[in-house]
């Protein structure tokens, strides 16, 4: 008997060295990982039906949007468990990033419109396109000219000088040496900077009231997304990247996501 006793647990301790078993994980005091995992896709699913439904409902937040998340797609989300659960959350986090990041995409195309801050009209019917008013809007808090240099083209339509067809301008251009300073008009934070073949290097800049400024078409940029700035404060200099025929500065004013006349706070530019 007691040598049967002996082989059993000889065959016992055999079959546990043959399939060990693993060590009962304890989440007492903490959260299960995937758990964890399951709650990051759901916010990212969550943040990306917000952004689809802003979208189809033009809401006027979307420039306070781009920048806050534009920061979450680009720090992105990591696992450190490395299970098929893992795999699996990180491909369906990277999918639903892009998808957010393509949305991200159409938002900029839609806040940026247009070549250089120029609409093509329709001849038929000579009206401002969707997001651009002919009103002149008054800004009713400390703001300055954001360049020194003369004006060569005014907001609303005008015969492009490139081509010589009517379009929408959509700003007010300054012309001045490369190099020359530009200058933040007000206080407030950078939304974003950044560089396409139409702007060139380009500025947005959050102000108070709703009110937004943009500057194109800089040879340099000193300031970045996220960075509180000061009126007076240097943001770059004039230069002639993007479709441009000269060194100048581009200039928007952006009212609730709308494109208004800024001329009316720079007088010295009509005198």
């Amino acid at each position: 008997m007691e040598w049967e006793k002996a082989e059993k647990t000889e065959q016992k301790q055999e079959k546990k060295e043959l399939y060990p078993q693993p060590a009962p994980t304890s989440y007492k005091g903490k959260k299960n990982p995937e758990q964890l995992l399951w709650v990051q896709i759901l916010l990212c699913a969550a943040m990306a039906a917000f952004l689809l439904f802003s979208k189809s409902t033009s809401a006027p937040y979307w420039p306070d949007l781009q920048g806050e998340y534009q920061s979450v797609l680009e720090n992105g989300i990591s696992f450190s468990s490395d299970t098929t659960f893992s795999h699996f959350a990180d491909q369906t986090i990277a999918k639903l990033r892009r998808k957010a990041q393509e949305i991200l995409n159409q938002l900029d195309g839609d806040m940026l419109t247009g070549r250089g801050g120029i609409w093509k009209v329709s001849a038929a019917k000579k009206t401002p396109p969707a997001g651009a008013s002919l009103e002149s809007y008054t800004v009713q808090f400390p703001f300055q000219m954001p360049v020194e240099g003369r004006l060569t083209s005014e907001y609303g339509f005008r015969d492009n000088p490139v081509n010589g067809k009517e379009d929408f301008h959509a700003g007010l251009d300054i012309a001045a040496e490369e190099g020359t300073a530009v200058l933040c008009v007000s206080d407030g934070q950078v939304m974003r900077t950044g560089y396409n073949a139409e702007r060139g290097n380009y500025v947005i800049v959050r102000h108070a009231e709703g009110v937004q400024t943009l500057y194109q078409h800089m040879s340099c940029v000193f300031v970045r997304g996220g960075e509180t700035v000061s009126i007076s404060q240097r943001l770059g200099t004039v230069g002639s990247t993007g479709y441009s025929t000269g060194p100048h500065l581009h200039f928007e004013l952006i009212v609730n996501g709308i494109r208004m006349d800024p001329s009316t706070n720079f007088p010295e530019l009509f005198a």
